[in-house]
């Protein structure tokens, strides 16, 4: 005969409290908490510095790469055009270009993880399907092996 457990005192952690349905109406969990609302404002603030920043480096590094080519067709060299471009820049200008070069710097380590997380992700998609194909036939094959060959033979 099976004991059933309710019948023996329950044992709950120290920490354990009992409460009734009703009580827990009353109960809200967690340490902190933020409305919706403010979860919402919060992404949004977050995903509009990024975003600008990303649209700023996009725009910095294409001017920079647009400028280099322009030069290069002109029949300077890349150090011959980098050193005509910083020589006519006041110290402004100066500083402006290492602001706005840090955000391409940015967009460009964006753009570069985004093409290595998306590469990593493909190959542990594809190692998946690939272990879970040779387990499937692993179980295939171990199937067939229990199965009793139950040929007659004739006489």
């Amino acid at each position: 005969m099976m004991e059933l457990t309710y019948q023996n005192q329950m044992l709950m952690p120290a920490s354990y409290t009992v409460l009734s349905e009703e009580e827990m109406t009353y109960i809200e969990g967690g340490a902190i908490t933020a409305s919706d609302a403010t979860v919402a404002v919060l992404n949004f603030a977050i995903n509009f510095a990024v975003n600008t920043i990303k649209t700023l480096g996009q725009g910095a590094f294409n001017a920079a790469w647009n400028g280099m080519k322009e030069m290069h067709d002109d029949g300077l060299s890349i150090t011959g055009s980098v050193k005509h471009y910083w020589g006519r820049q006041t110290p402004a200008g100066k500083a402006g270009t290492v602001v706005v070069g840090s955000f391409a710097a940015f967009y460009v380590y964006a753009q570069t993880m985004q093409i290595i997380n998306t590469a990593v992700a493909i190959y542990q998609d594809i190692k998946a399907i690939y272990e879970q194909t040779k387990a499937d036939k692993a179980a295939k094959e171990a199937a067939a092996a229990a199965i009793p060959n139950n040929t007659l033979a004739v006489a």
